[in-house]
């Protein structure tokens, strides 16, 4: 793993990677995985990489003391699907294209052998999860999402730049967000099983490419929207409503969150659903419904009070809504 990447600091230095986590009590530590980590005055970064039978995982972790740039050099071409878990990072591929990554956003790129730059842009955390797919896996699923096809073709031709596989900037929805967390923590567990892990990364990447399976691939990494920040702040209200609210209070209609966030209600809701892959308010009850789903595992309140407390007027509208979206009824949950 050490030899296929090189990583060099913003003076030109070569930041030398370790084997082993230095300091386990602040990094998660995945079973299976061959590690690497380095310290130094621009903080810590550890990567760990989880070789499967069809695909590998990748989770990266930063703690950044300040500003920083790095760059890094691929000895080999990349196919990934790329997560970004945790804080904003800017991500160069090649020499002309620069990509913005928020949290929860993700694509898949083929990027060739090229010199990749990362900024991360304050002090903190940073955290990011790559899913890595066999060339062999990604043509056998393009058989049913033909858009692979244009992707792998572009890929094989491109030598010079990048290709990305979404033509617009994507962001996780809840399922997939529950997803990603459920593949980490089930690695950090000591009874961690590699076939549990290959099927929950293989739902993820198909996950993935439903969300695509309308478009075909952008011919560069470069995606433009400008009313993302707007968007992505709606999303931070819908989040914050929903964790906030008790039995009495109301959710924000559509017009009300468009209104808040500075855009039309047609803006609101053809970007949001463009960009998380939901319309707003699908993501409001799979909020709802997961906040319940906590509740009902984790608290002694009764399904009446957890039914207040996520926006429902009765025990059986609630039951409804719960049992079609889960596949089972929420006195499930306690049995």
């Amino acid at each position: 793993m050490i030899n296929e990447f090189k990583i060099i600091n913003s003076i030109n230095e070569s930041v030398e990677l370790i084997e082993g986590i230095y300091d386990k009590k602040n990094f998660a530590l995945l079973k299976y995985a061959n590690t690497y980590s380095s310290v130094g005055d621009f903080g810590s970064m550890v990567f760990q990489k989880v070789p499967l039978s069809n695909l590998s995982i990748w989770f990266s972790q930063y703690q950044a003391n300040y500003e920083l740039l790095f760059k890094t050099i691929v000895q080999q071409p990349v196919l990934e699907a790329h997560i970004t878990l945790h804080n904003k990072m800017i991500h160069s591929l090649g020499r002309n294209h620069k990509t913005v990554l928020d949290k929860g956003e993700f694509n898949i790129t083929y990027t060739p052998h090229i010199e990749n730059k990362t900024v991360f842009p304050k002090s903190g955390e940073y955290i990011s999860f790559d899913i890595h797919p066999d060339p062999g896996l990604l043509k056998n699923l393009s058989l049913d999402f033909p858009s692979l096809d244009g992707f792998i073709n572009a890929s094989l031709k491109n030598t010079e730049n990048a290709v990305s596989l979404f033509s617009h900037r994507s962001f996780m929805d809840i399922e997939m967000e529950n997803l990603s967390c459920k593949i980490i923590q089930h690695l950090c567990s000591k009874e961690a099983k590699k076939g549990y892990v290959e099927v929950l990364s293989m739902e993820l990447l198909i996950l993935f490419l439903l969300r695509n399976d309308k478009s075909g691939p952008s011919k560069t990494v470069i995606s433009k929207n400008k009313n993302i920040e707007a968007l992505l702040y709606a999303k931070e209200l819908i989040e914050k409503q929903v964790e906030l609210k008790d039995a009495d209070d109301l959710y924000d209609t559509e017009i009300q969150i468009a209104e808040k966030v500075g855009l039309s209600l047609f803006q609101f809701k053809s970007g949001f659903k463009t960009i998380f892959g939901v319309p707003p308010y699908q993501m409001l009850l799979q909020l709802r419904l997961y906040k319940a789903r906590s509740l009902l595992q984790n608290t002694s309140l009764t399904i009446l009070e957890i039914a207040l407390k996520t926006g429902y007027q009765s025990r059986e509208s609630f039951a409804k809504a719960y049992k079609k979206f889960f596949n089972a009824a929420p006195s499930d949950e306690r049995n």
